[in-house]
This record gives structure tokens, sequence and C-alpha cells, in this order.
């Protein structure tokens, strides 16, 4: 009976240790995002631009660019993580599980974020360009491991046929 309990933990440990890759690297992309955006706010020149417009409200539409820049960086910077994953844990799976597991860190501080500071202000609506680009910009960076992932698997099914 013990020894039934035992490898039965044994079991659960060996199918949940192949996704610890996915995690470390799931925090590290958290790491990158941040330092990425903070190296964006520094170096961009859309926020020169968006600064030397004259009439900015939350109505302008120059808030979509702002939000296809955000956007194209979460991506990219995904894209670089999961290839890097794909590439140096190849013996580990690559797989729905494996990505949702690497997007999980960033989608829970991003969810924490938005709840704490929806706290403060009203949360963003689809009234005006600055609320669709603020939901826009929240379901990829909640979901940008996945969009990632999912372009991988088109790829290599379009263009990858096995030999």
């Amino acid at each position: 009976m013990g020894s039934d309990l035992s490898n039965k933990l044994l079991y659960a440990t060996e199918m949940h240790v192949k996704y610890l890759p996915s995690i470390i690297l799931g925090l590290l992309l958290w790491i990158a995002l941040n330092y990425t955006f903070s190296l964006a706010a520094t170096y961009s020149p859309l926020l020169d631009f968006l600064a030397s417009t004259s009439n900015l409200n939350e109505n302008s539409p120059e808030y979509l660019l702002l939000g296809f820049h955000d956007s194209f960086i979460k991506i990219l910077v995904c894209f670089v993580f999961l290839f890097i994953y794909k590439k140096l844990f190849s013996r580990f799976p690559f797989n729905l599980t494996s990505s949702l597991v690497l997007q999980l860190p960033s989608a829970l501080m991003i969810i924490l974020i938005t709840l704490q500071a929806s706290e403060y202000s009203n949360f963003p609506n689809f009234s005006s360009y600055y609320g669709v680009v603020d939901i826009v910009a929240f379901v990829v960076s909640c979901t940008s491991v996945l969009i990632v992932y999912w372009f991988m698997v088109a790829y290599n099914k379009l263009f990858k046929r096995d030999k």
C-alpha cells in the first residue's frame, strides 16, 4: 500500500516536472516584458510623437498606433521566448500546456495590475480609442504566448510537412 502511494507521487511529480522550464521561462518572460517596455518608454520615438500631438485626448486615433506598437513588442518578445524554449528544451514537451504554463506568470501579473488600476479609475470601455486600445492591449498581454504558439504550429503544419 505504501509503495503504491509513493509510485503515484513519483509519477505525479514526473508528470509536472516536465513543465518546470516553462514556469521558469514564464517568470523570465515577465521580467523581459517589463524591461522591454521600460526601454521602449525611454527610446521609442512614438512617445515623442504622442507628446508632440496638439489635441491628444482619449478619442484621438493616435492611440491606435500606440496599441499596435505595444502589441507588436509583446508578440515579438513572446516569440523570442517561445523559440528559445523550443530550441533549448527540445527534450521537454512543446504543446499547448507548456505554452499555457509559460503564459501564466505574465497573465496573472497583468490581471493583478489591471484590477489594481481599475480600483483607482473606471475600467476601460469601448467608448473611446483609448479604451479600445487598453482592452486590446490587455487581451494581447494575457494571450500573447498562446497567439505565438498558434502561429508557430500553423506555420509548421503549412510549411514543414513530415518527410
